[in-house]
């Protein structure tokens, strides 16, 4: 099965990336960079995206079968947060369309455990319905509108999980600026 990994070059998204990688060390394998982020440790091959780019994201999902969308511009604070919104929501939408326009059997959508709202009477869990009122700042805000782009792509028969991680620590790779521009493929 092909898989494509998003955001391969940050912390979370180079873990998933190299676990599959290694899951995957028989089949062929083509990556996909930003220019400046080029890393051979796992690739054959090397193709350019973003996914501010749907162009970019139609020749990356070909072949595809599954997705994992880890990539997020995850800063808590930007001298123009509609960045973080282009990157998280807009990219959403657009890898979820070439998604669909490719007939990919699985996405994997990595969300975060902030958009469950935690100031309830009662202790939130995954089914709470939470707005996005309750999100505070832009990065929570975005992902959260994500989330329900994801969400609604599900409804309309795209087939979907959501993993809600909480805080991943330990060793990693990237830069948060690279995250939303780097894919593998395997």
């Amino acid at each position: 099965m092909t898989t494509l990994v998003t955001g391969a070059a940050g912390f979370l998204g180079s873990h998933v990336a190299r676990h599959w990688w290694r899951a995957a060390m028989m089949c062929a394998c083509s990556a996909c960079f930003e220019q400046q982020s080029r890393d051979q440790r796992f690739a054959a091959g090397v193709r350019d995206g973003d996914l501010r780019d749907a162009a970019s994201l139609e020749r990356a999902m070909n072949g595809v079968q599954r997705v994992f969308h880890v990539a997020a511009d995850y800063r808590l604070w930007a001298k123009h947060p509609q960045d973080i919104y282009d990157s998280n929501v807009g990219g959403t939408k657009n890898l979820l369309a070439a998604a669909k326009h490719a007939g990919v059997g699985q996405l994997i959508y990595t969300s975060t455990v902030a958009t469950i709202a935690v100031d309830r009477p009662e202790l939130p869990n995954e089914f709470t319905e939470a707005n996005l009122e309750e999100m505070i700042g832009h990065y929570k805000r975005s992902k959260w509108m994500a989330e329900q782009e994801v969400l609604n792509a599900a409804k309309e028969g795209l087939p979907v999980m959501v993993a809600m991680p909480t805080t991943p620590v330990g060793p990693g790779i990237g830069s948060p600026r690279q995250r939303e521009r780097l894919f593998w493929i395997f």
